[in-house]
């Protein structure tokens, strides 16, 4: 067998037996996995921040309007909505108090309270990967006034 002839034998088995090498599979499946995998932990991470804002706008209005049963006036119903919303979002860590707008509709039969919150500047909101919810979440609850 002449050496060239030795030098095709030889690397004709090496091919051979690369087909069958599962060396560095796991990294080949990994590339392919670890995007996807990291999207949709970046996705739950966006989405529960979110969510708990959301949870705690509601909570805050829901706290304002029940507390606000107990003013005798508009003004008065409103003043203690507001205050009580205020306290509520106070216990929460994520939220910026100078981002919080409420709203408070009282036309003598049902007190609407809505609570506003500007989440654009959360770091988490400016990921440029993953689908974003609306930046401005808006939370109400209502009470009625008259016929219990």
């Amino acid at each position: 067998m002449t050496s060239r002839n030795a030098f095709l034998f030889h690397h004709r088995g090496d091919r051979r037996h690369l087909l069958h090498d599962k060396r560095g599979a796991a990294l080949v499946e990994m590339a392919m996995v670890l995007p996807v995998l990291m999207l949709l932990i970046m996705g739950i991470i966006v989405y529960g921040q979110w969510l708990a804002c959301a949870n705690a706008l509601q909570q805050s209005a829901n706290e304002g309007a029940r507390a606000s049963l107990s003013g005798l006036s508009q003004v008065e119903r409103a003043l203690t909505a507001r205050q009580t919303v205020t306290d509520s979002l106070s216990h929460y860590n994520g939220i910026d108090q100078r981002k919080v707008v409420i709203g408070i509709q009282d036309d003598g039969a049902t007190l609407n309270v809505t609570v506003n919150y500007d989440m654009s500047d959360q770091p988490v909101m400016k990921l440029p990967f993953v689908p974003i919810p609306d930046k401005i979440v808006s939370r109400s609850a209502a009470v009625r006034l008259t016929n219990f």
